[in-house]
């Protein structure tokens, strides 16, 4: 058994920093020191040199050169060459990989075609099963397209159809309303672009007439308006036809008496007697007087 001697300090003095160095050093000292014990039994197989783990009949069947790849699964990685840090977990998944590097297949049938393609995610049965050659995709319940790079596909047919609904969270109820707006083509690629308004349709057909509304309270009245100019004087219109004449007079008979203000002439036929003092009230009830003059019917 190996000896690990540790210089120990008084806990009391150290900071509690000092003390977890402390502890963790002497987790590496006991696990050097004590006996190889596995945590499981019978112990894991699978392990090979270079840090590659196989689990699977024919998985990395064809490894060379090729470090820090896990295969779990019948065929899993099995054309593997010198491909380097793949993980394959299902039925012949990553089968064709020869020299790529960095992909990640997860489920059966998945990635079975990619043979140099690097970096590759793909995730559920068959995905991804069409790549090739292109790096950096992402396949997720899709099957990909052969060569193509730095793409992202999610959903799609992979035998039973392909999905008509999407629920993503964390969408909903999010203002990004400043950013651009979201654009899908016939293809179903996503994007990004400017919304340009189209060309203004044919005006639709006139609605029916809605009900009347209530009517409103009476509005105050304005102010009247300056009075217009006095027109000029239209002309004189022409004399109407002369009326019949009137049945005569009975007139004063010979004998009475007529009184006239003096100065006021006479009408023909009356003889001057004399003058007259008549007294009366005003309108204002004061007494007052006039002279007048006399006549007498001839």
């Amino acid at each position: 058994m190996k000896t690990v001697t540790l210089l120990m300090t008084n806990s009391m003095t150290c900071s509690p920093l000092r003390r977890r160095l402390l502890l963790v050093m002497l987790s590496f000292a006991c696990f050097w020191v004590l006996p190889t014990v596995q945590a499981v039994s019978p112990a894991p197989d699978g392990g090979y040199p270079n840090g590659n783990t196989a689990e699977g009949a024919f998985a990395l069947q064809n490894l060379t050169t090729g470090v820090h790849n896990t295969a779990d699964g019948f065929g899993a990685l099995f054309s593997t060459t010198s491909g380097s840090h793949n993980t394959a977990d299902g039925d012949i998944a990553l089968a064709s990989n020869t020299q790529g590097d960095f992909n990640t297949a997860t489920g059966a049938h998945v990635l079975v075609r990619n043979t140099t393609g690097n970096l590759n995610i793909a995730l559920g049965f068959f995905a991804g099963q069409n790549l090739t050659t292109g790096d950096n995709n992402i396949d997720i319940g899709n099957v990909g397209v052969a060569g193509e790079a730095n793409t992202i596909r999610i959903g799609g047919d992979t035998g039973d159809g392909t999905q008509t609904a999407t629920f993503i969270a964390g969408i909903n109820g999010v203002d990004k309303s400043s950013g651009n707006p979201v654009f899908i083509d016939a293809n179903g690629q996503l994007g990004t672009g400017s919304a340009l308004q189209g060309p203004t349709g044919p005006t639709g057909p006139t609605g029916p007439t809605g009900p009347t509304g209530a009517t409103g309270a009476p509005g105050t009245n304005g102010t009247n308006g300056t009075n217009g100019a006095t027109g000029a004087t239209g002309p004189t219109g022409a004399t109407g036809a002369t009326g019949p004449t009137g049945a005569t007079g009975e007139g004063f008979v010979s004998g009475a008496y007529l009184e006239l203000a003096v100065g006021t002439p006479a009408p023909a036929g009356y003889t001057l007697l004399g003058t007259a003092r008549i007294a009366y009230r005003d309108t204002n009830n004061i007494k007052a007087s006039v002279t007048v003059n006399l006549y007498r019917k001839n």
